[in-house]
């Protein structure tokens, strides 16, 4: 019953996650509309599938960049966690902007909200976002499920002995119930084995997330999980605007596209900027950090730099 409330309230991350979605697709829309020639739905979608499919990448990157931080922290006397996310950053800020390059996104004259640009990189953004809060929420399923048995499990009720169920092939086993056929035998001895493993497993992986969260998932309220939600979609659209701001400024010149590899030099600075600010953000949810700091706090300190970031880059764009 504990468990099914549990689920029953999680239920309300995908459905924030999913309003904040539409509610920033409807800001765009009315306080920033575009001026111009009218886009079709089609544009957008594409665009947004193109942030998606970008931020999948990244994803898939992760793995790979892990491995390659624990040979490097072998070398280096910094821990993996650490290495891990700056190489994870980079690739992700590397990738956003070859989002924004894929896209093929020019402004007319200057980098302003009433340029249809502005609308095209939000909606990039929004894409990028939704893949990421998507994967997220799953991940946040999974992470529940392990707790699906853990009022309905007693370490105590496991058999103290399970020689009963191993035998050699050419053993006779001795049979528990009279007349019970060996193939069901092997496979209740495969079921227990099976069951105790998968428990083993389990226990595993929940003592992990405890050790880094500082309590149970089942007890992270889901207020927090909520608001990290947001702040993912807010952060994602901040860095998409500063980004593809400073790219599309040089753009906008007109003596860029005779060297169109120099806008992408242009972004340097403000590149260098968003993957020092995004990598300290990092570092803050690394085991080393985040049981020392706490859930909430490192909740509340990645809200207020979300904030931050998404008004530096409207700000950018000319929207305040």
């Amino acid at each position: 019953e504990s468990y099914r409330r549990t689920i029953l309230l999680y239920s309300s991350v995908p459905i924030t996650t999913l309003l904040t979605i539409i509610v920033f697709i409807l800001l765009q829309r009315f306080l920033w509309p575009a001026h111009g020639a009218a886009t079709s739905r089609g544009t957008y979608i594409v665009l947004a599938f193109l942030g998606a499919a970008i931020w999948t990448v990244s994803f898939a990157l992760r793995i790979p960049l892990y491995l390659l931080s624990t040979y490097v922290s072998k070398a280096m006397p910094i821990s993996a966690p650490f290495i891990s996310t700056s190489f994870q950053v980079f690739s992700e800020e590397i990738l956003r902007l070859v989002a924004i390059i894929l896209a093929q996104i020019h402004v007319q004259k200057h980098v302003t909200t009433e340029d249809r640009a502005f609308s095209y990189v939000w909606i990039l953004a929004l894409g990028w976002a939704a893949a990421e809060v998507a994967v997220s929420i799953t991940q946040g399923y999974a992470q529940l499920a392990l707790y699906r048995d853990v009022a309905h499990f007693d370490p105590d009720s496991a058999p103290a002995d399970y020689s009963q169920y191993v035998w050699t092939m050419e053993e006779q086993p001795t049979l528990p119930v009279p007349g019970l056929p060996r193939y069901q035998l092997e496979t209740e001895a495969d079921r227990v084995f099976f069951n105790a493993f998968d428990q083993l497993l389990r226990a595993r992986a929940r003592v992990e997330l405890e050790a880094l969260y500082g309590t149970p998932v089942t007890k992270i309220p889901v207020f927090v999980s909520c608001l990290l939600r947001i702040d993912s979609i807010l952060f994602s659209l901040a860095l998409f605007l500063i980004i593809s701001s400073s790219y599309l400024t040089y753009l906008s010149r007109p003596f860029a596209n005779e060297h169109p590899i120099e806008a992408v030099q242009s972004t340097i600075p403000t590149f260098v900027v968003v993957f020092l600010v995004h990598t300290i953000l990092g570092f803050g949810w690394t085991p080393d950090i985040l049981p020392r700091v706490g859930l909430h706090a490192a909740s509340y300190v990645s809200c207020i730099v979300a904030l931050g970031a998404f008004f530096v880059g409207l700000a950018m764009w000319g929207a305040i």
